[in-house]
C-alpha cells in the first residue's frame, strides 16, 4: 500500500485522506504507526519478559528505532527511549512535525532536545 503519512491541517479533506486518525491526530505518519503496531504484536511474553536491556531494545525495534548511543540527544539520541520516567511511549510523527517542540503547552516537559 502507498504511504500515508499527514494531515497536518486536520480533517478539512485537503491531505485527500478520511482516515479518522489522521482527523483526531494530524502529523502521524500511519504507515510508520501501522508497522510499529505490527511488529510490537508480535513479539511475545517470553520476549517481553527477560532482561531489560534487551527489552528494551525490542521495543526500540517494534517502534523503528536503533539503540543509538553515541549520538548527542538532538541529534539521534536513542539511549533515553524507554529508559527513564519520561520518555516512555513511541509517537510515530511526519517529518514537517517532527522538529514541533512543546514551548509550555504541558506542565513540566522540556521545550526541547538541545
Amino acid at each position: 500500500s502507498p504511504v500515508r503519512t499527514k494531515a497536518t491541517m486536520g480533517g478539512d479533506g485537503a491531505s485527500g485522506d478520511t482516515d479518522g486518525t489522521l482527523a483526531e491526530y494530524p502529523g502521524t505518519a500511519l504507515t510508520r504507526m501501522e508497522n510499529a503496531v505490527q511488529r510490537a504484536s508480535s513479539l511475545t511474553e517470553a520476549q517481553l519478559s527477560g532482561d531489560w536491556e534487551d527489552v528494551r531494545g525490542k521495543l526500540l525495534w517494534a517502534a523503528g528505532l536503533r539503540d543509538i548511543r553515541d549520538a548527542r540527544p538532538g541529534d539521534g539520541y536513542t539511549g533515553h527511549c524507554f529508559n527513564d520516567f519520561n520518555h516512555v511511549d513511541a509517537t510515530t510523527m511526519t517529518l514537517d512535525v517532527s522538529d514541533n517542540e512543546n514551548r509550555g503547552a504541558v506542565q513540566g516537559i522540556a521545550f526541547g532536545n538541545r
